[in-house]
């Protein structure tokens, strides 16, 4: 193949701007010439192509009928198998599509979720951040308000337990104070009963003694309880300034509301983590069927992926099937043009010998190289035969036993003509040549094969022979090999 001439690149109007206008139109010019000089040179080289192309298309031998239909039906068989691969690829897009429509739903169903997600997270983080803060705020109201119960309580505890210890002691001194008075009263008069020249004086003495100590006793409990007191009244005044309330039963009230109020905050602070549990148990939901959402898209894509490998594996395995095929069509092609020659003169040997075939005319001997591929198989089946014949008489020849016509009394020519051995009235006995493999197989065999056969052909041949011994047409001689030769 030649190459095409390459075209001058034109020059630009841009390039010649400077220039000088004459200069200008004769460059034009130049190069008009020069690409129809190349359109021409084009023109010429694509006519010599096609004259090689039909010349190469004229060349080609002739397709056989029978070879193109059997290709057009395997072609069609491909053709039909590649329609059918065509639709299960069809059918797997399809499926393909869906499955990515679905992973696009579920995309978007995980996006949103992804949103909601991070919606919930960021209310999640200012609840939290807020109840965190309330909490903090709510852990010191209720510190102080433990403090302020533990010291109403110490000083609820101490007034009573001092209350009922002043009680005690009062009822006790006010009963000791009866029973003494009643007691004094008996004394008296007993001892103004009994002692009556006892001086009066001592014993009153010895009385206020008694009298003077225990009520020295009972000034000193009466002062703690009073200084017990006073320490009440100065913890309810710093209450009182502490808390702006001037009432104890206004501040035993905001004692009491306090402690509700912080009985509500625990109560709302309960609800709050069962909410919290709540979003922590939908938000785990989530993420598991997220993670199935993926998985399930990953399985889809790998059955997805399997298929199409399977297909592009059938696929690529039926071209090269149809590329070796293909090979072994070219293989046998050239096999047979290669061997056309031989053929030729093969043929012409035979026919010099006395064989006869299917091609009866001279002109189809010059024609021999235009066989198709039918022809050729039955040429060389008829050769086959031929040969095989040829084996079965040099056999017979070795064994020194020959058939021969019977000779005539007359002329010298006639008796040559009758004692030449006749290849062809041999070959048309049927009980000889009758086997119904040798009739079906009409392709080149192998030598064993072709041994074989002679040997069974000339064995039928020699039944034969021993057969028509008592007749007067045959009669048998042993000549040299040179005479066998040179009648054949």
């Amino acid at each position: 193949m030649l190459n095409p001439p390459r075209i001058p690149k034109i020059l630009t109007r841009s390039s010649l701007a400077k220039e000088s206008k004459p200069s200008f139109l004769e460059k034009d010019i130049e190069t008009l010439t020069l690409s129809l000089e190349c359109e021409k040179r084009e023109a010429a080289f694509l006519e010599e192509q096609i004259k090689l192309m039909h010349f190469e298309i004229s060349s080609l031998p002739k397709p056989q009928r029978s070879n193109l239909n059997t290709i057009k039906a395997s072609l069609s068989v491909q053709e039909k198998k590649l329609d059918q691969e065509k639709n299960t690829l069809n059918q797997l897009r399809y499926h393909n599509k869906q499955l990515r429509d679905k992973i696009d739903s579920y995309r978007m169903e995980k996006s949103s979720n992804k949103q909601s997600l991070n919606i919930i997270k960021d209310t999640l983080d200012k609840t939290s951040r807020a109840a965190n803060t309330k909490a903090s705020e709510l852990l010191k109201i209720y510190e102080s308000e433990n403090l302020q119960k533990q010291k109403i309580g110490m000083i609820r505890s101490k007034s009573v337990s001092q209350r009922s210890k002043y009680e005690e002691k009062l009822t006790t001194l006010a009963s000791f104070l009866k029973n003494t008075n009643s007691k004094s009263k008996i004394i008296y008069e007993e001892s103004i009963y009994q002692v009556q020249g006892v001086e009066v004086i001592g014993i009153l003495k010895n009385m206020s003694r008694v009298f003077e100590k225990l009520t020295h006793n009972k000034k000193k409990n009466i002062d703690a309880y009073i200084r017990h007191i006073n320490n009440l009244i100065n913890g309810f005044e710093e209450v009182k300034k502490a808390t702006g309330l001037y009432k104890v039963e206004d501040i035993v009230t905001a004692f009491i509301k306090s402690e509700e109020q912080g009985q509500a905050i625990l109560h709302y602070f309960n609800t709050l983590s069962t909410d919290i549990e709540k979003l922590d148990d939908e938000l785990r939901k989530n993420t598991e069927r997220i993670f199935l959402i993926e998985g399930n898209k990953n399985q889809g894509d790998l059955n997805v992926q399997g298929c199409l490998d399977k297909v592009i594996q059938e696929f690529d395995s039926i071209m090269k099937k149809v590329q070796i095929k293909k090979q072994e069509v070219g293989f046998y092609g050239e096999i047979t043009q290669n061997s056309l020659q031989n053929m030729i003169k093969i043929y012409r040997l035979l026919l010099m010998a006395g064989f006869k075939s299917d091609f009866h005319t001279s002109e189809e001997v010059e024609r021999i190289d235009k066989l198709n591929e039918e022809n050729f198989e039955i040429l060389l089946g008829s050769i086959e035969e031929f040969v095989g014949f040829l084996i079965m008489v040099t056999h017979s020849k070795m064994k020194k036993v020959e058939y021969l016509h019977k000779l005539g009394q007359g002329d010298k020519n006639k008796s040559q003509s009758s004692q030449r051995f006749r290849i062809h009235e041999l070959i048309e006995e049927n009980d000889i040549c009758e086997d119904p493999e040798f009739e079906e197989i009409r392709v080149p065999i192998s030598l064993e094969e072709m041994r074989q056969r002679a040997k069974n052909i000339f064995e039928k041949r020699r039944n034969l022979v021993k057969g028509k011994l008592g007749t007067a047409e045959t009669y048998y001689a042993s000549t040299s090999h040179t005479a066998l030769r040179n009648e054949l």
